[in-house]
């Protein structure tokens, strides 16, 4: 029997019992435990029975973490992917925007997992996506090309102040060359 189904039926013995007591007659037993009975069976149905809404919304929130967490470990790989080279080099543009249009294709797959439009082929298209792009990050291209120096402090050799003109505030930078 359905959570409304028992409340109508709560409802209408409820009625009985006024009349009952309309009438100054005693509420007779069976009636007494019927509402009882009902009551707690209502209850118990409703603990049971978790709302929708906030089903759907636990759901989001659990997907939400998952995402942040894939993004996180994305985030990382990628850092140590481009930091563990030997020397600082420029990669081929090209090379790099295909690895960031592929990011960008890994991380739209797997916000599509568990959602509404996921056709149930949403996790296998994000695992080939992740797939793809470890495999970009993991075989740069063959021949990179040097860095081209920066004329301030944010150079990525990290030059050192040689000189501040104390009139001007002109700054002459050193910048540092790879081994």
């Amino acid at each position: 029997m359905s959570i409304e189904a028992m409340k109508q039926a709560l409802e209408a013995l409820g009625i009985e019992d006024m009349a009952c007591r309309y009438e100054e007659y005693p509420t007779p037993e069976y009636i007494a435990n019927a509402i009882t009975t009902l009551r707690t069976a209502i209850e118990a149905a409703e603990k049971q029975e978790p709302a929708p809404v906030q089903e759907q919304i636990e759901r989001a929130k659990q997907i939400w973490r998952e995402d942040q967490q894939r993004i996180a470990e994305l985030s990382a790989e990628i850092d140590r992917l481009t930091t563990a080279q030997p020397a600082p080099v420029q990669e081929p543009v090209a090379w790099v925007n295909a690895v960031m249009e592929q990011a960008q294709v890994f991380a739209s797959a797997w916000s599509l997992v568990g959602g509404r439009f996921d056709d149930g082929s949403a996790i296998d298209d994000a695992e080939e996506a992740k797939a793809e792009l470890r495999a970009m990050l993991t075989t740069p291209p063959a021949a990179p090309v040097p860095r081209e120096h920066i004329t301030d402090k944010f150079c990525w050799c990290q030059p050192v102040l040689d000189y501040k003109d104390p009139d001007t505030g002109a700054e002459v930078w050193v910048h540092n060359e790879p081994h």
